[in-house]
């Protein structure tokens, strides 16, 4: 959600500084998240952002070493990795 937000305020920032349009307040963008994450809360739970974080992190990491591991395999250096 704070990648998400990111690059909102990036895309609306250029888009409003490109027409002339009023720039945006960061304390909007934190205002309009609030309600998402408090429905997220109630419904699914106090730590189901945190652990979606951590569970997305973790397959990140294991798919990338799987990858280097493979990259290691294919070519050969097999010694090296180990």
């Amino acid at each position: 959600m704070g990648v998400l937000t990111l690059a909102a305020f990036a895309v609306v920032y250029v888009v409003a500084a490109y027409s002339g349009g009023k720039l945006p307040v960061w304390n909007e963008f934190a205002r309009v998240w609030q309600p998402i994450g408090e429905f997220t809360r109630a419904k699914l739970g106090e730590y189901f952002l945190p652990l979606t974080f951590v569970g997305l992190w973790l397959g990140a990491a294991s798919h990338t070493f799987t990858d280097m591991a493979g990259s290691f395999v294919k070519t050969g250096r097999m010694t090296k990795f180990l």
